[in-house]
């Protein structure tokens, strides 16, 4: 293993961790050989090899020894015996990012040394397309992070004490459209058409409407956009009026309380 240093750590590189880089790289902001990450598994470590060409590990004393900022993406259940055994590896004038929901700065204060700034994030996985949304709160946050992150999409400071309740929202947000996108595939099947053109439909519909949606904020809230394309006896009118009386709005509120409660409760251990 080579002993140069590295400007990124990556420990437990896996969907989230390989989204936010892949954006890094495609944008410059990284090169390869700036980074090394952490996976147990052997195939996995092969994977990032061969897809970022960047050196990897199984040892994540390791990846703190040798990285000046360091981006913690294992699962939030596995961060306490993480910071029992590593924690006071950490040295003073690095960076923490960690991207684990529920797990708040002062619990990973708890374990790491006071000269390590440490910042909490919550991307979304449309950051691998460059179009996603990452919540940050926490210290000072340095240009290099802000590069980072800003690379996959949008940074968005928050209030910690908001931090779960957003995360409801964009960090679980992309598989609620995902879902809705399945729904109208499966409908228009169940309408007869062939399952490409549904699906064709369903997806280039939820894209078109994500857009004017984004071209109008300044114009026009998601209300009445919706208004302008229902037309009263109409098609689109019978269909909203279905999912109105079925509680579509309720649904959708109690899953976001469901999305926060279970955040909240990974951050307790």
């Amino acid at each position: 293993m080579s002993s140069d240093n590295k400007k990124w750590g990556i420990i437990g590189a896996g969907n989230m961790a390989s989204a936010m880089l892949t954006g890094a790289l495609k944008n410059g902001v990284l090169s390869s050989q700036d980074v090394i990450a952490s996976r147990r598994d052997p195939s996995r470590r092969k994977a990032l090899e061969s897809e970022f060409g960047i050196e990897t590990t199984d040892d994540n004393a390791a990846v703190i020894e040798r990285s000046q900022t360091i981006l913690l993406a294992i699962k939030p259940q596995q961060c306490s015996a993480f910071l029992n055994q590593f924690g006071s590896q950490f040295r003073a004038g690095q960076t923490l990012v960690s991207v684990l929901a529920g797990i708040t700065t002062t619990s990973l204060r708890f374990a790491i040394p006071k000269d390590v700034r440490i910042i909490r994030t919550m991307p979304n996985t449309p950051s691998v397309v460059g179009r996603g949304v990452t919540l940050i709160t926490g210290d000072a946050v340095p240009s290099e992070v802000s590069e980072f992150l800003e690379a996959s999409g949008s940074v968005i400071p928050i209030d910690e004490e908001q931090f779960d309740h957003a995360t409801a929202i964009s960090g679980c947000g992309p598989a609620y459209v995902f879902l809705l996108a399945e729904a109208l595939t499966d409908a228009g099947i169940s309408q007869g058409l062939d399952t490409a053109l549904a699906k064709q439909l369903a997806y280039e519909t939820l894209y078109g409407a994500a857009t004017l949606l984004e071209l109008r904020a300044n114009e026009m809230n998601a209300e009445e956009l919706r208004e302008r394309v229902t037309s009263p006896g109409g098609a689109t009118a019978a269909a909203v009026g279905v999912l109105q009386a079925r509680g579509m709005s309720h649904l959708i509120r109690d899953a976001v309380g469901a999305a926060r409660r279970r955040a909240t409760t990974l951050g307790q251990g």
